[in-house]
Formats: C-alpha cells, sequence, structure tokens
C-alpha cells in the first residue's frame, strides 16, 4: 500500500480506490483547466504516484495538490509524495520525463530512441569526426546530451564556453560538449576526431565537420504520430488534426522553428484540444497558456493572485521590448534574477505598501476601511521581485542553471513556442510605440534582423502611416534615428517590390532624409550613415538591399520632385558608368535566396530589367550582369536572335531561372518559346556542358525545359546511347514523336522500361508495330494495356511458320502474374496441334513447365495446361 492509498484509507472522503478519487477531483471546480483530462487517465497517474514514480508531474501542479488535500481533507505537505522533493541525482538518468509533454509516458533513454528531428551525427558517437552541431535554442541539444550520458555512448560536457570545455576534456573517448554560453566563433581547430560541439554559432573554421539540424516540415508528420504514441488514447490529442494545424497556422508564422518548439505545440494541442486551438491567435493561445499556469502555481488567496493572472502576459510583453531594446544580449541568453528585475517596465518596477496604507488610514478620519484596502491591493500590481518570481514559479521564466553548471540561478522564457510567439508580439509592441525606440533595438545586433523582418510586414498593413511616424523625429546626430530611418527606407523598398501601395509625399519625404544622412567617400560608393557588422547573415540589412531600396522607391517617385543622385536614382542618366554597374553587381550579390523572400527578390529582376529598358545595357554586350541577364534572354528571344552567350550563367543560382520564368510570365511571352529559343541558341553552340547544367536530364527544372525540346534535338539525343535519366514525365506529344523515330536506331531506348511506363498507349501500340519485342515494352503492354497484350499472343499463335515465334516467346516471359489464368485459358481454349508450328508448341511447353517448376500463381493450372496438351501429343504419335 502507499502514500495515496494510506491518505485515502484514513481520510472520511468516501474515495476507496484511484477511480473515486479520480472522479471526485475533476468534479470539483477547483481543477486546474489546464490538468483536465479523461478520469480514466487521472486514474492512472495517481496509480503512479502512489508508487512514487513520475512525481514530477505533480510537483509542479500545486493546483492538483490543493484540490487532493481538500478532498483527503488533510494538510496541502501530506499530498506530496515522499519522493517528490528530494533533488534528482546525477545517476537518475534512465528515464526522462518531457516537461512539453506533461501526460505522456516518460521516455526510457536505454531503451527506446530519441524523436525525430534530431541529426544522426550527434545522436551517434561513431560519427562524431570534430562536428560541430550549429544547435540553436529548442533544438533538442540538451536532449541529445541526456541520452548519450544515459548509454554511456559518449561523455558530456556541459560548459559556457569552449576553452572552459577543452579544459575538462578527458583524453580519450568519444566527447558530446554543450556550448550554452558562447554566441560566436571561430574556434581552434578539433583537439581530435571523437568530438561532437554542439552550439548556436558558426565555427568559423573549415577544420570542423559542420551539420545543422534538419528542417521541421520535412519530419514533423512523423514527430506527430511519434508523440501520439506516447499520449494516453482516450486524450484530447488528434495527430490528424494537429499535424494540419501546424502545417497550415503555425509554420507559415515562424513560431515553428524546430523541435522544441513542435513538442511544445503538441503538448498545447494534447492539453487543450486542438479544435479550441484552432479557434485562437497564437496571441491568445500564449495568454491561456501564461493564465493557466499562474493559476497552477499561485495560492489564490494572496493578495496580487488577481492581478498577475489578468496582467501577466502584458508585463511578459513589457519585458520583451526592454529585452530587444535594451539589452545587449540576444533573445535566448539566460539571464540572472537581478537582470530581469531590472527588465521590468517602470510602471511596474514598485509595489504599493500596503501595511503603510493600514498604518496612514488608521490615524486619519477617514471612510477607507481596511477591508477596502485589501480589495484595492488585488488590483494593484505587485512590484517587479513578486512579478518575476510568478513568473519562474509558473515556469514562463525557466531555470537554465542545472543545465549549466552554474551555482545562481539563470532564467530564460520558456517554453520554446511560448517564447517564439512572446517575440513576436513584443516586436509588435516595440513598432507600435516611438521609432526611437525601436531605433535602439536596431543598433543592438541581436533584434534588427527581426525588426527588419516584422517592420516589412508592418508597411504591408500600415502603409504610408508608419512612415510618416518615423520621419517626426528629428535629429541626425542620434544613432537611433538614423537606424529608424535607414531600416523605414529599406523596408519602404522591399514593401513596394513585394506590391505594396505607399503614397508618394510620405515616400519622397523618406527619400531625401535619407539622402541627406548617406554617406559619400572619395573614390567610393555612397552607403548608408548606419550599417550592420558581417555577422546579420538577414540580407534585408545589406548594401546590396539600400541600394535595391533606392532604384525601387526612386523609380516609384517618377518624375517627382526631391533630391538627385546618379547612381541612387538613375533612371534619367544617359550613360551607364562603371560605378553603376558595380552597385548593380552588389544588388545581386546579396539577393536573398530563401523561400520567404522570393516574392519580392523576383520583382527586383523586372525592376532591374526596367532600368535597362530605360538607360540602356547594364553590363557588356556578350557578358550581361547576372540581374539583367533574365530580361537580355527575353529581349533576344522576341528579336529571334538569342545566342548561347546570352543564357550561359543563367542557372549559377536557382534565382536566374526562376526570375526568367517569372518575367516571362509578367510580359506574357509563353515560356514555351522561350524554353524552344533556349534549347535550339544551346543547339547552335553544338551542345556544350557548361553553363547549360539547368537543360540536364535531372535538373530539378527539367519539367521546364523538356516539355519544349524541338523533336529533331530530342531525336538525337535519344540516339546516344550515353544520355540517360531522361524526363519522360516531362514528354509532350511532339517529343514522343521523337523518341518512336529514335526507336529505329538507338537499342538502348527500345529497352528502357522508364520510357514505356510513361508513355500513351499510342505510343506502345506504335512500338508493336515497329516490330520492338523488348521486356520494358512488353512488360508494360501487360501492365497498362493486357487486352493488347492478349490480342498479340492470339495474332502470333495464329501468324503461319516461325516468324512470330520471338514475339511469343518475349511476351510469354514478360507476362504479369494477375494474367496467367487469361494465358491458361487461352491455351486450352486456343491452341490446335495440328496447325502450331512446332517452334511455337516448345515455347509453349517450356513456359508451363517453367511456370510449374517455380511454382508461380496458379501454377496448379498451369501443370493441367502442360498435361493436356503433353495428352494430345501422345495421341499424335
Amino acid at each position: 500500500m502507499g502514500w495515496l492509498r494510506d491518505l485515502m484509507d484514513q481520510s472520511d472522503s468516501g474515495c476507496r480506490s484511484y477511480g473515486d478519487l479520480a472522479r471526485a477531483a475533476l468534479k470539483t471546480t477547483d481543477w486546474p483547466n489546464e490538468s483536465r483530462m479523461a478520469e480514466r487517465s487521472l486514474a492512472s497517474i495517481l496509480s503512479k504516484l502512489d508508487r512514487n514514480l513520475e512525481t514530477d508531474w505533480l510537483a509542479e501542479r500545486v493546483g492538483v495538490q490543493r484540490v487532493l488535500a481538500k478532498i483527503l481533507q488533510v494538510p496541502l505537505d501530506d499530498v506530496r509524495a515522499p519522493g517528490l522533493s528530494a533533488p534528482a541525482t546525477r545517476g537518475d538518468v534512465r528515464r526522462l520525463r518531457l516537461t512539453s509533454l506533461r501526460f505522456a509516458r516518460a521516455l526510457d533513454l536505454l531503451e527506446e530512441p530519441l524523436c525525430p528531428g534530431l541529426p544522426a551525427g550527434a545522436l551517434f558517437p561513431g560519427l562524431f569526426q570534430g562536428t560541430f552541431w550549429r544547435a540553436p535554442s529548442g533544438s533538442g541539444r540538451s536532449l541529445v546530451a541526456r541520452y548519450l550520458e544515459a548509454r554511456g555512448t559518449a561523455q558530456v560536457i556541459e560548459a559556457g564556453t569552449f576553452e572552459e570545455a577543452l579544459a575538462r576534456l578527458p583524453e580519450r573517448g568519444p566527447v558530446f560538449i554543450e556550448l550554452t554560453g558562447q554566441r560566436s566563433g571561430p574556434l581552434p581547430a578539433p583537439p581530435r576526431a571523437e568530438l561532437c560541439v554542439a552550439g548556436d554559432f558558426d565555427p568559423g573554421n573549415l577544420s570542423w565537420q559542420l551539420i545543422e539540424s534538419p528542417p521541421v516540415a520535412s519530419y514533423l508528420e512523423e514527430l506527430v504520430a511519434w508523440v501520439a504514441a506516447r499520449l494516453p488514447a482516450d486524450g484530447r490529442f488528434d495527430a490528424k488534426r494537429t499535424l494540419s494545424w501546424l502545417r497550415e497556422e503555425i509554420l507559415p508564422s515562424g513560431v515553428l522553428d524546430g523541435l522544441g518548439a513542435a513538442l511544445g505545440l503538441c503538448g498545447i494541442a494534447d492539453e487543450l484540444g486542438v479544435n479550441t486551438l484552432a479557434r485562437r491567435s497564437l496571441r491568445q493561445i500564449a495568454e491561456r497558456y501564461a493564465r493557466d499556469r499562474l493559476s497552477a502555481s499561485l495560492d489564490p488567496e494572496t493578495p496580487h493572485a488577481g492581478w498577475l493572472k489578468r496582467n501577466a502576459y502584458d508585463v511578459l510583453v513589457g519585458l520583451g521590448v526592454r529585452l530587444l531594446a535594451d539589452s545587449e544580449l540576444p533573445w535566448d541568453t539566460s539571464r540572472s534574477l537581478e537582470s530581469w528585475l531590472e527588465l521590468v517596465p517602470a510602471e511596474h518596477q514598485r509595489a504599493a505598501d500596503l501595511e503603510w496604507m493600514r498604518l496612514s488610514l488608521s490615524q486619519v478620519d477617514s471612510n477607507i476601511r481596511p477591508a477596502d484596502i485589501d480589495k484595492a491591493a488585488k488590483k494593484t500590481p505587485p512590484g517587479a521581485f513578486r512579478i518575476v518570481r510568478a513568473l519562474e514559479r509558473a515556469q514562463l521564466l525557466t531555470n537554465t542553471a542545472t543545465a549549466t553548471g552554474d551555482a545562481a540561478p539563470r532564467f530564460s522564457f520558456g517554453p520554446r513556442w511560448f517564447s517564439n510567439v512572446l517575440r513576436l508580439d513584443s516586436l509588435q509592441a516595440l513598432l507600435a510605440g516611438s521609432p526611437s525606440d525601436w531605433g535602439e533595438a536596431l543598433l543592438r545586433g541581436h533584434a534588427a534582423s527581426s525588426l527588419a523582418r516584422e517592420l516589412v510586414q508592418e508597411l504591408s498593413l500600415r502603409g504610408s502611416r508608419f512612415i510618416d511616424t518615423a520621419l517626426e523625429l528629428e535629429g541626425h546626430d542620434d544613432a537611433a534615428h538614423a537606424a529608424a530611418i535607414d531600416l523605414t527606407f529599406r523596408a519602404s523598398g522591399i514593401a513596394l517590390l513585394g506590391g505594396a501601395e505607399l503614397a508618394a509625399d510620405s515616400l519622397e519625404a523618406l527619400w531625401d532624409e535619407t539622402i541627406d544622412m548617406r554617406l559619400e567617400f572619395p573614390d567610393l560608393l555612397p552607403c548608408p550613415r548606419i550599417e550592420y557588422p558581417a555577422s546579420e547573415r538577414d540580407p534585408i540589412l545589406s548594401r546590396g538591399t539600400w541600394y535595391l531600396a533606392a532604384f525601387a522607391i526612386s523609380a516609384e517617385l517618377g518624375q517627382r520632385s526631391g533630391s538627385k543622385h546618379p547612381l541612387l536614382r538613375p533612371w534619367q542618366v544617359r550613360d551607364v558608368t562603371p560605378p553603376l554597374r558595380e552597385v548593380c553587381a552588389i544588388i545581386a550579390r546579396d539577393l536573398p535566396e530563401t523561400e520567404r523572400d522570393r516574392p519580392w527578390v523576383l520583382a527586383a529582376f523586372a525592376l532591374i530589367g526596367k532600368l535597362r529598358a530605360e538607360i540602356g545595357a547594364l553590363g557588356g554586350a556578350e557578358t550581361p550582369l547576372f540581374v539583367e541577364r533574365p530580361a537580355v534572354i527575353l529581349d533576344e528571344v522576341l528579336h529571334g536572335v538569342l545566342t548561347w552567350s546570352t543564357v550561359a550563367g543563367i542557372d549559377s543560382s536557382e534565382l536566374g531561372l526562376l526570375a526568367l520564368h517569372s518575367l516571362a510570365t509578367a510580359r506574357a511571352i509563353p515560356f514555351a518559346t522561350v524554353a524552344a529559343a533556349i534549347w535550339n541558341a544551346w543547339d547552335d553552340a553544338h551542345r556544350p556542358s557548361d553553363g547549360a547544367q539547368f537543360l540536364a536530364p535531372d535538373a530539378p527544372l527539367r519539367a521546364w525545359f523538356w516539355p519544349h525540346i524541338p523533336d529533331d534535338l530530342l531525336e538525337v539525343l535519344l540516339c546516344d546511347a550515353r544520355a540517360d535519366n531522361i524526363p519522360y514525365e516531362a514528354f509532350g506529344e511532339a517529343q514522343w514523336r521523337a523518341f518512336l523515330a529514335a526507336l529505329d536506331v538507338a537499342e538502348t531506348r527500345a529497352s528502357d522500361a522508364t520510357a514505356f511506363a510513361c508513355a500513351p498507349e499510342s505510343v506502345l501500340s506504335e512500338a508493336l508495330a515497329r516490330g520492338i519485342d523488348s521486356p520494358a515494352l512488353l512488360t508494360n503492354v501487360w501492365r497498362r494495356a493486357p487486352a493488347r497484350a492478349i490480342n498479340e499472343l492470339v495474332r502470333s499463335f495464329e501468324a503461319e511458320g516461325d516468324s512470330d515465334a520471338p514475339r511469343l516467346r518475349a511476351l510469354l516471359e514478360s507476362a504479369q502474374d494477375p494474367h496467367f489464368d487469361d494465358l491458361f485459358e487461352l491455351f486450352s481454349r486456343q491452341l490446335r496441334l495440328s496447325n502450331l508450328a512446332r517452334s511455337k508448341l516448345e515455347i509453349v511447353r517450356h513456359f508451363l513447365h517453367d511456370h510449374v517448376r517455380n511454382r508461380r500463381p496458379r501454377y496448379e493450372s498451369a501443370y493441367a495446361r502442360l498435361s493436356d496438351i503433353e495428352r494430345q501429343l501422345a495421341l499424335a504419335r
């Protein structure tokens, strides 16, 4: 009998079983909403608690403890399992409960594999080859460390910096190092091969073998299935709907950035039900989560419990805004308690001194009663210390000291998905405030990229009002002001390329302000006054994007007044100068290739094409610039003068081909015309290999070109035995005609099973008519047109002499299992020994004999047909 059974037996609650206790608990109005579950599931958990199993589930649910204590009529401390508050020892590493999945069974690290989403190069020490795992927060690096430690396959070192880890490095054996403090490289070369380092930065040293976590979209379905298998069958988790919700609603938001966020959102879908989540915005889900966590961890009788539950999320957003604008450390960095206290917004820093108020009001003639003070206290903020402590107890600030080995506790926002939503809301709140505030945040390297992305969205929603607000600032001497104007300029250019409509007056004022603040150095290109370190990887913050924004805004201004500049506003210049070519080259260099930036990047090619049309060729006559090449190709196609020198190099970046396709669509030029012209230019240049990778049969965009290859050129290619991996699935009618023509001279094509699997049935029929007897053809005829195969058999039987014997043999050898019944019936109905050529009869006999010997499907029927033929032959003899 366990401790929980003892409490039930000693109480007058009437609960004599786990089911009774679960039923009574779930019926109470005090039962926490975030712990709502089926009665059977709670009974199972209570049974485990009684055996001191999974006691951490109860430890983190103060609300559940209160309900159990109330039902059993015992003090709150009595419902804590005997081992509940005992610190976990370092040796207790086998079982791991994922805090993101509160109702899931614990993971046995010795017997079970880890969840999907982790790179194999970090899980198996045999693959350690001086490996560096670029592992941002939430990628599962601590989970991998626990896994390796539990299995004893590698020694684990948790350290703030690589230098600290090296000081503790053992002499031999595989080692996994988790770096929790270091934020940049370069690292020295690996001291030995059996090493894997996980950190959130680039090692900056080619001696390391770099591995990345797989993109979350690639394993999301598998992960959801893994989660479903670990949760109670009678819970709220709906794997199919959860997967759809994550893919369609969460992935596009950027919140689902890795394994930690995915597991956390699956856990919320289990606790609240995906139907509830689908009706709420991400902010509403985060607010509900914060409120539920505080409800479970706060004593409702404390004066400020109600205020915290109502206002905690707004306070968290305020913390986030201060962190972005005032902190030099990145968002995910663990901070001391003192640091968090300093980040609490000023209006919440100090709490009202209730004792002083009671004492003061008791000494004067006042109608305010002490009860009124207590009532008002519930509506006043509790002060910075109590706020931070409440967030800590609710695990909205998670303690990372255990992971890092620090003596003093350090905290960061958690869990990962919640931190990501909070970051988005904090960015929006920051941008909704004074430009001087978010200008300050831009000067912090860790906030600039996210603010730039969010600002583009804000311009799309709020348009010119946002520009006008930024322009209200004054003072070129203020770096925050310059940063705000600079980013507004960049974001406005991108928004215009993306199709946003911005007021010309606002754009003109922004243009003049930016031109006034530009820097000009002798013999150098103009540049913005505020630039960003090379370590900032977001292309929006690059020099090229600044130039591109200048082109986009000045193109939108047209002939309006405003500051002139021969490089930044080049639409009216007469000659293309070397500096202008250099500007265009920098734009091309800094164009991002990510999917999320694709719309405005493709529009940039169209913008450069427009500039070329107005002022002339930006590059040389034979070597157009990368950003103008799509426009040059289309111009030459329209005039029938396309040469391979113009085309070659269009695929040096995937963007080139995508821009060509996009620009052809914008100009209403059928891409079939463009593709055919490119094929002919390649043929005229004697089919070079350099620069023609995009025309290869296995090229990613082959479906854009192979349906339009001229049939005479295709016939030549098909006759070349070296041409393989032909994309037959992209063929049209003209290409299949070329294929049939090649059959007469190219034996390799007649043996190409992939071709006949893709070919229309008319092509199969024509190939049969041409006497092709290859297994590749006949197997596909049996599979796709069995009636035609049977007809060919009958025709072969009925033909006089031995001329059709080879086709008969080939047809029988290519027959498929589902058609054997038809064959055996044909043999008994069709065969007449008197008029069947001896060679054909021998083919049939050998086929039936082999069929029986190999015990193929319906071999009994084959034996019956063979026996019948042998009987007829005996009579004939």
